[in-house]
């Protein structure tokens, strides 16, 4: 074997066949400049450093989520409230890459897989960022908007303050529809 073969058939460096060939790679190195043209060259370098970062000598290869270089976790969506990539698991906003971070809180901890049709989580506190599942209450759409009604210029309300509000003004829990305490969540599983 000789410089012009492996240089031309192989993907070796060129102080990999400097090596093979116990040739120095300064000298290596002049022949493949002598004899061959600047674009070869170069066409062979791209070709090479492609083919060295296919399948598992790939470094990124099995890297995905929080052991990606580029990412970045929870976003804002621009009005305060924190995004997250959708669970596989979320049937809801099939459509969205993101979801609110605390629809899968209320979810998770509630067994569910998507916040049911004219519901929302309200955040007791009136802060966007925690996302606690003690600072969280699913309502219906129309009980949310009277609370905050109800709620003007209060600062903040404990979740069993929400609770009893929504017992006493709300609409009342259903069995299609989901409640969002763990005690409720245990009656309703009692009632099956």
């Amino acid at each position: 074997m000789n410089i012009k073969y492996l240089y031309e058939n192989t993907d070796l460096t060129l102080q990999q066949i400097a090596d093979h060939l116990k040739l120095k790679l300064t000298y290596v190195w002049k022949k493949v400049h002598d004899n061959y043209s600047s674009q070869y060259r170069q066409e062979r370098k791209r070709n090479s450093y492609r083919k060295s970062k296919l399948g598992a000598s790939n470094p990124m290869t099995g890297k995905t989520g929080s052991q990606h270089h580029n990412f970045i976790g929870d976003v804002s969506d621009g009005k305060g409230y924190l995004m997250r990539l959708r669970p596989g698991w979320y049937t809801g906003r099939s459509g969205s890459k993101h979801i609110f971070v605390h629809h899968i809180i209320v979810c998770e901890s509630l067994g569910i897989t998507k916040i049911p049709k004219g519901f929302c989580v309200h955040h007791c506190d009136f802060n966007p960022h925690n996302n606690k599942f003690s600072n969280l209450v699913l309502l219906t759409m129309g009980d949310h908007m009277r609370l905050h009604r109800y709620l003007a210029g209060a600062t903040t309300i404990s979740k069993e303050s929400t609770l009893k509000w929504v017992e006493t003004y709300g609409t009342l829990w259903r069995g299609d529809i989901v409640c969002s305490t763990q005690e409720c969540v245990a009656a309703k599983a009692g009632e099956e």
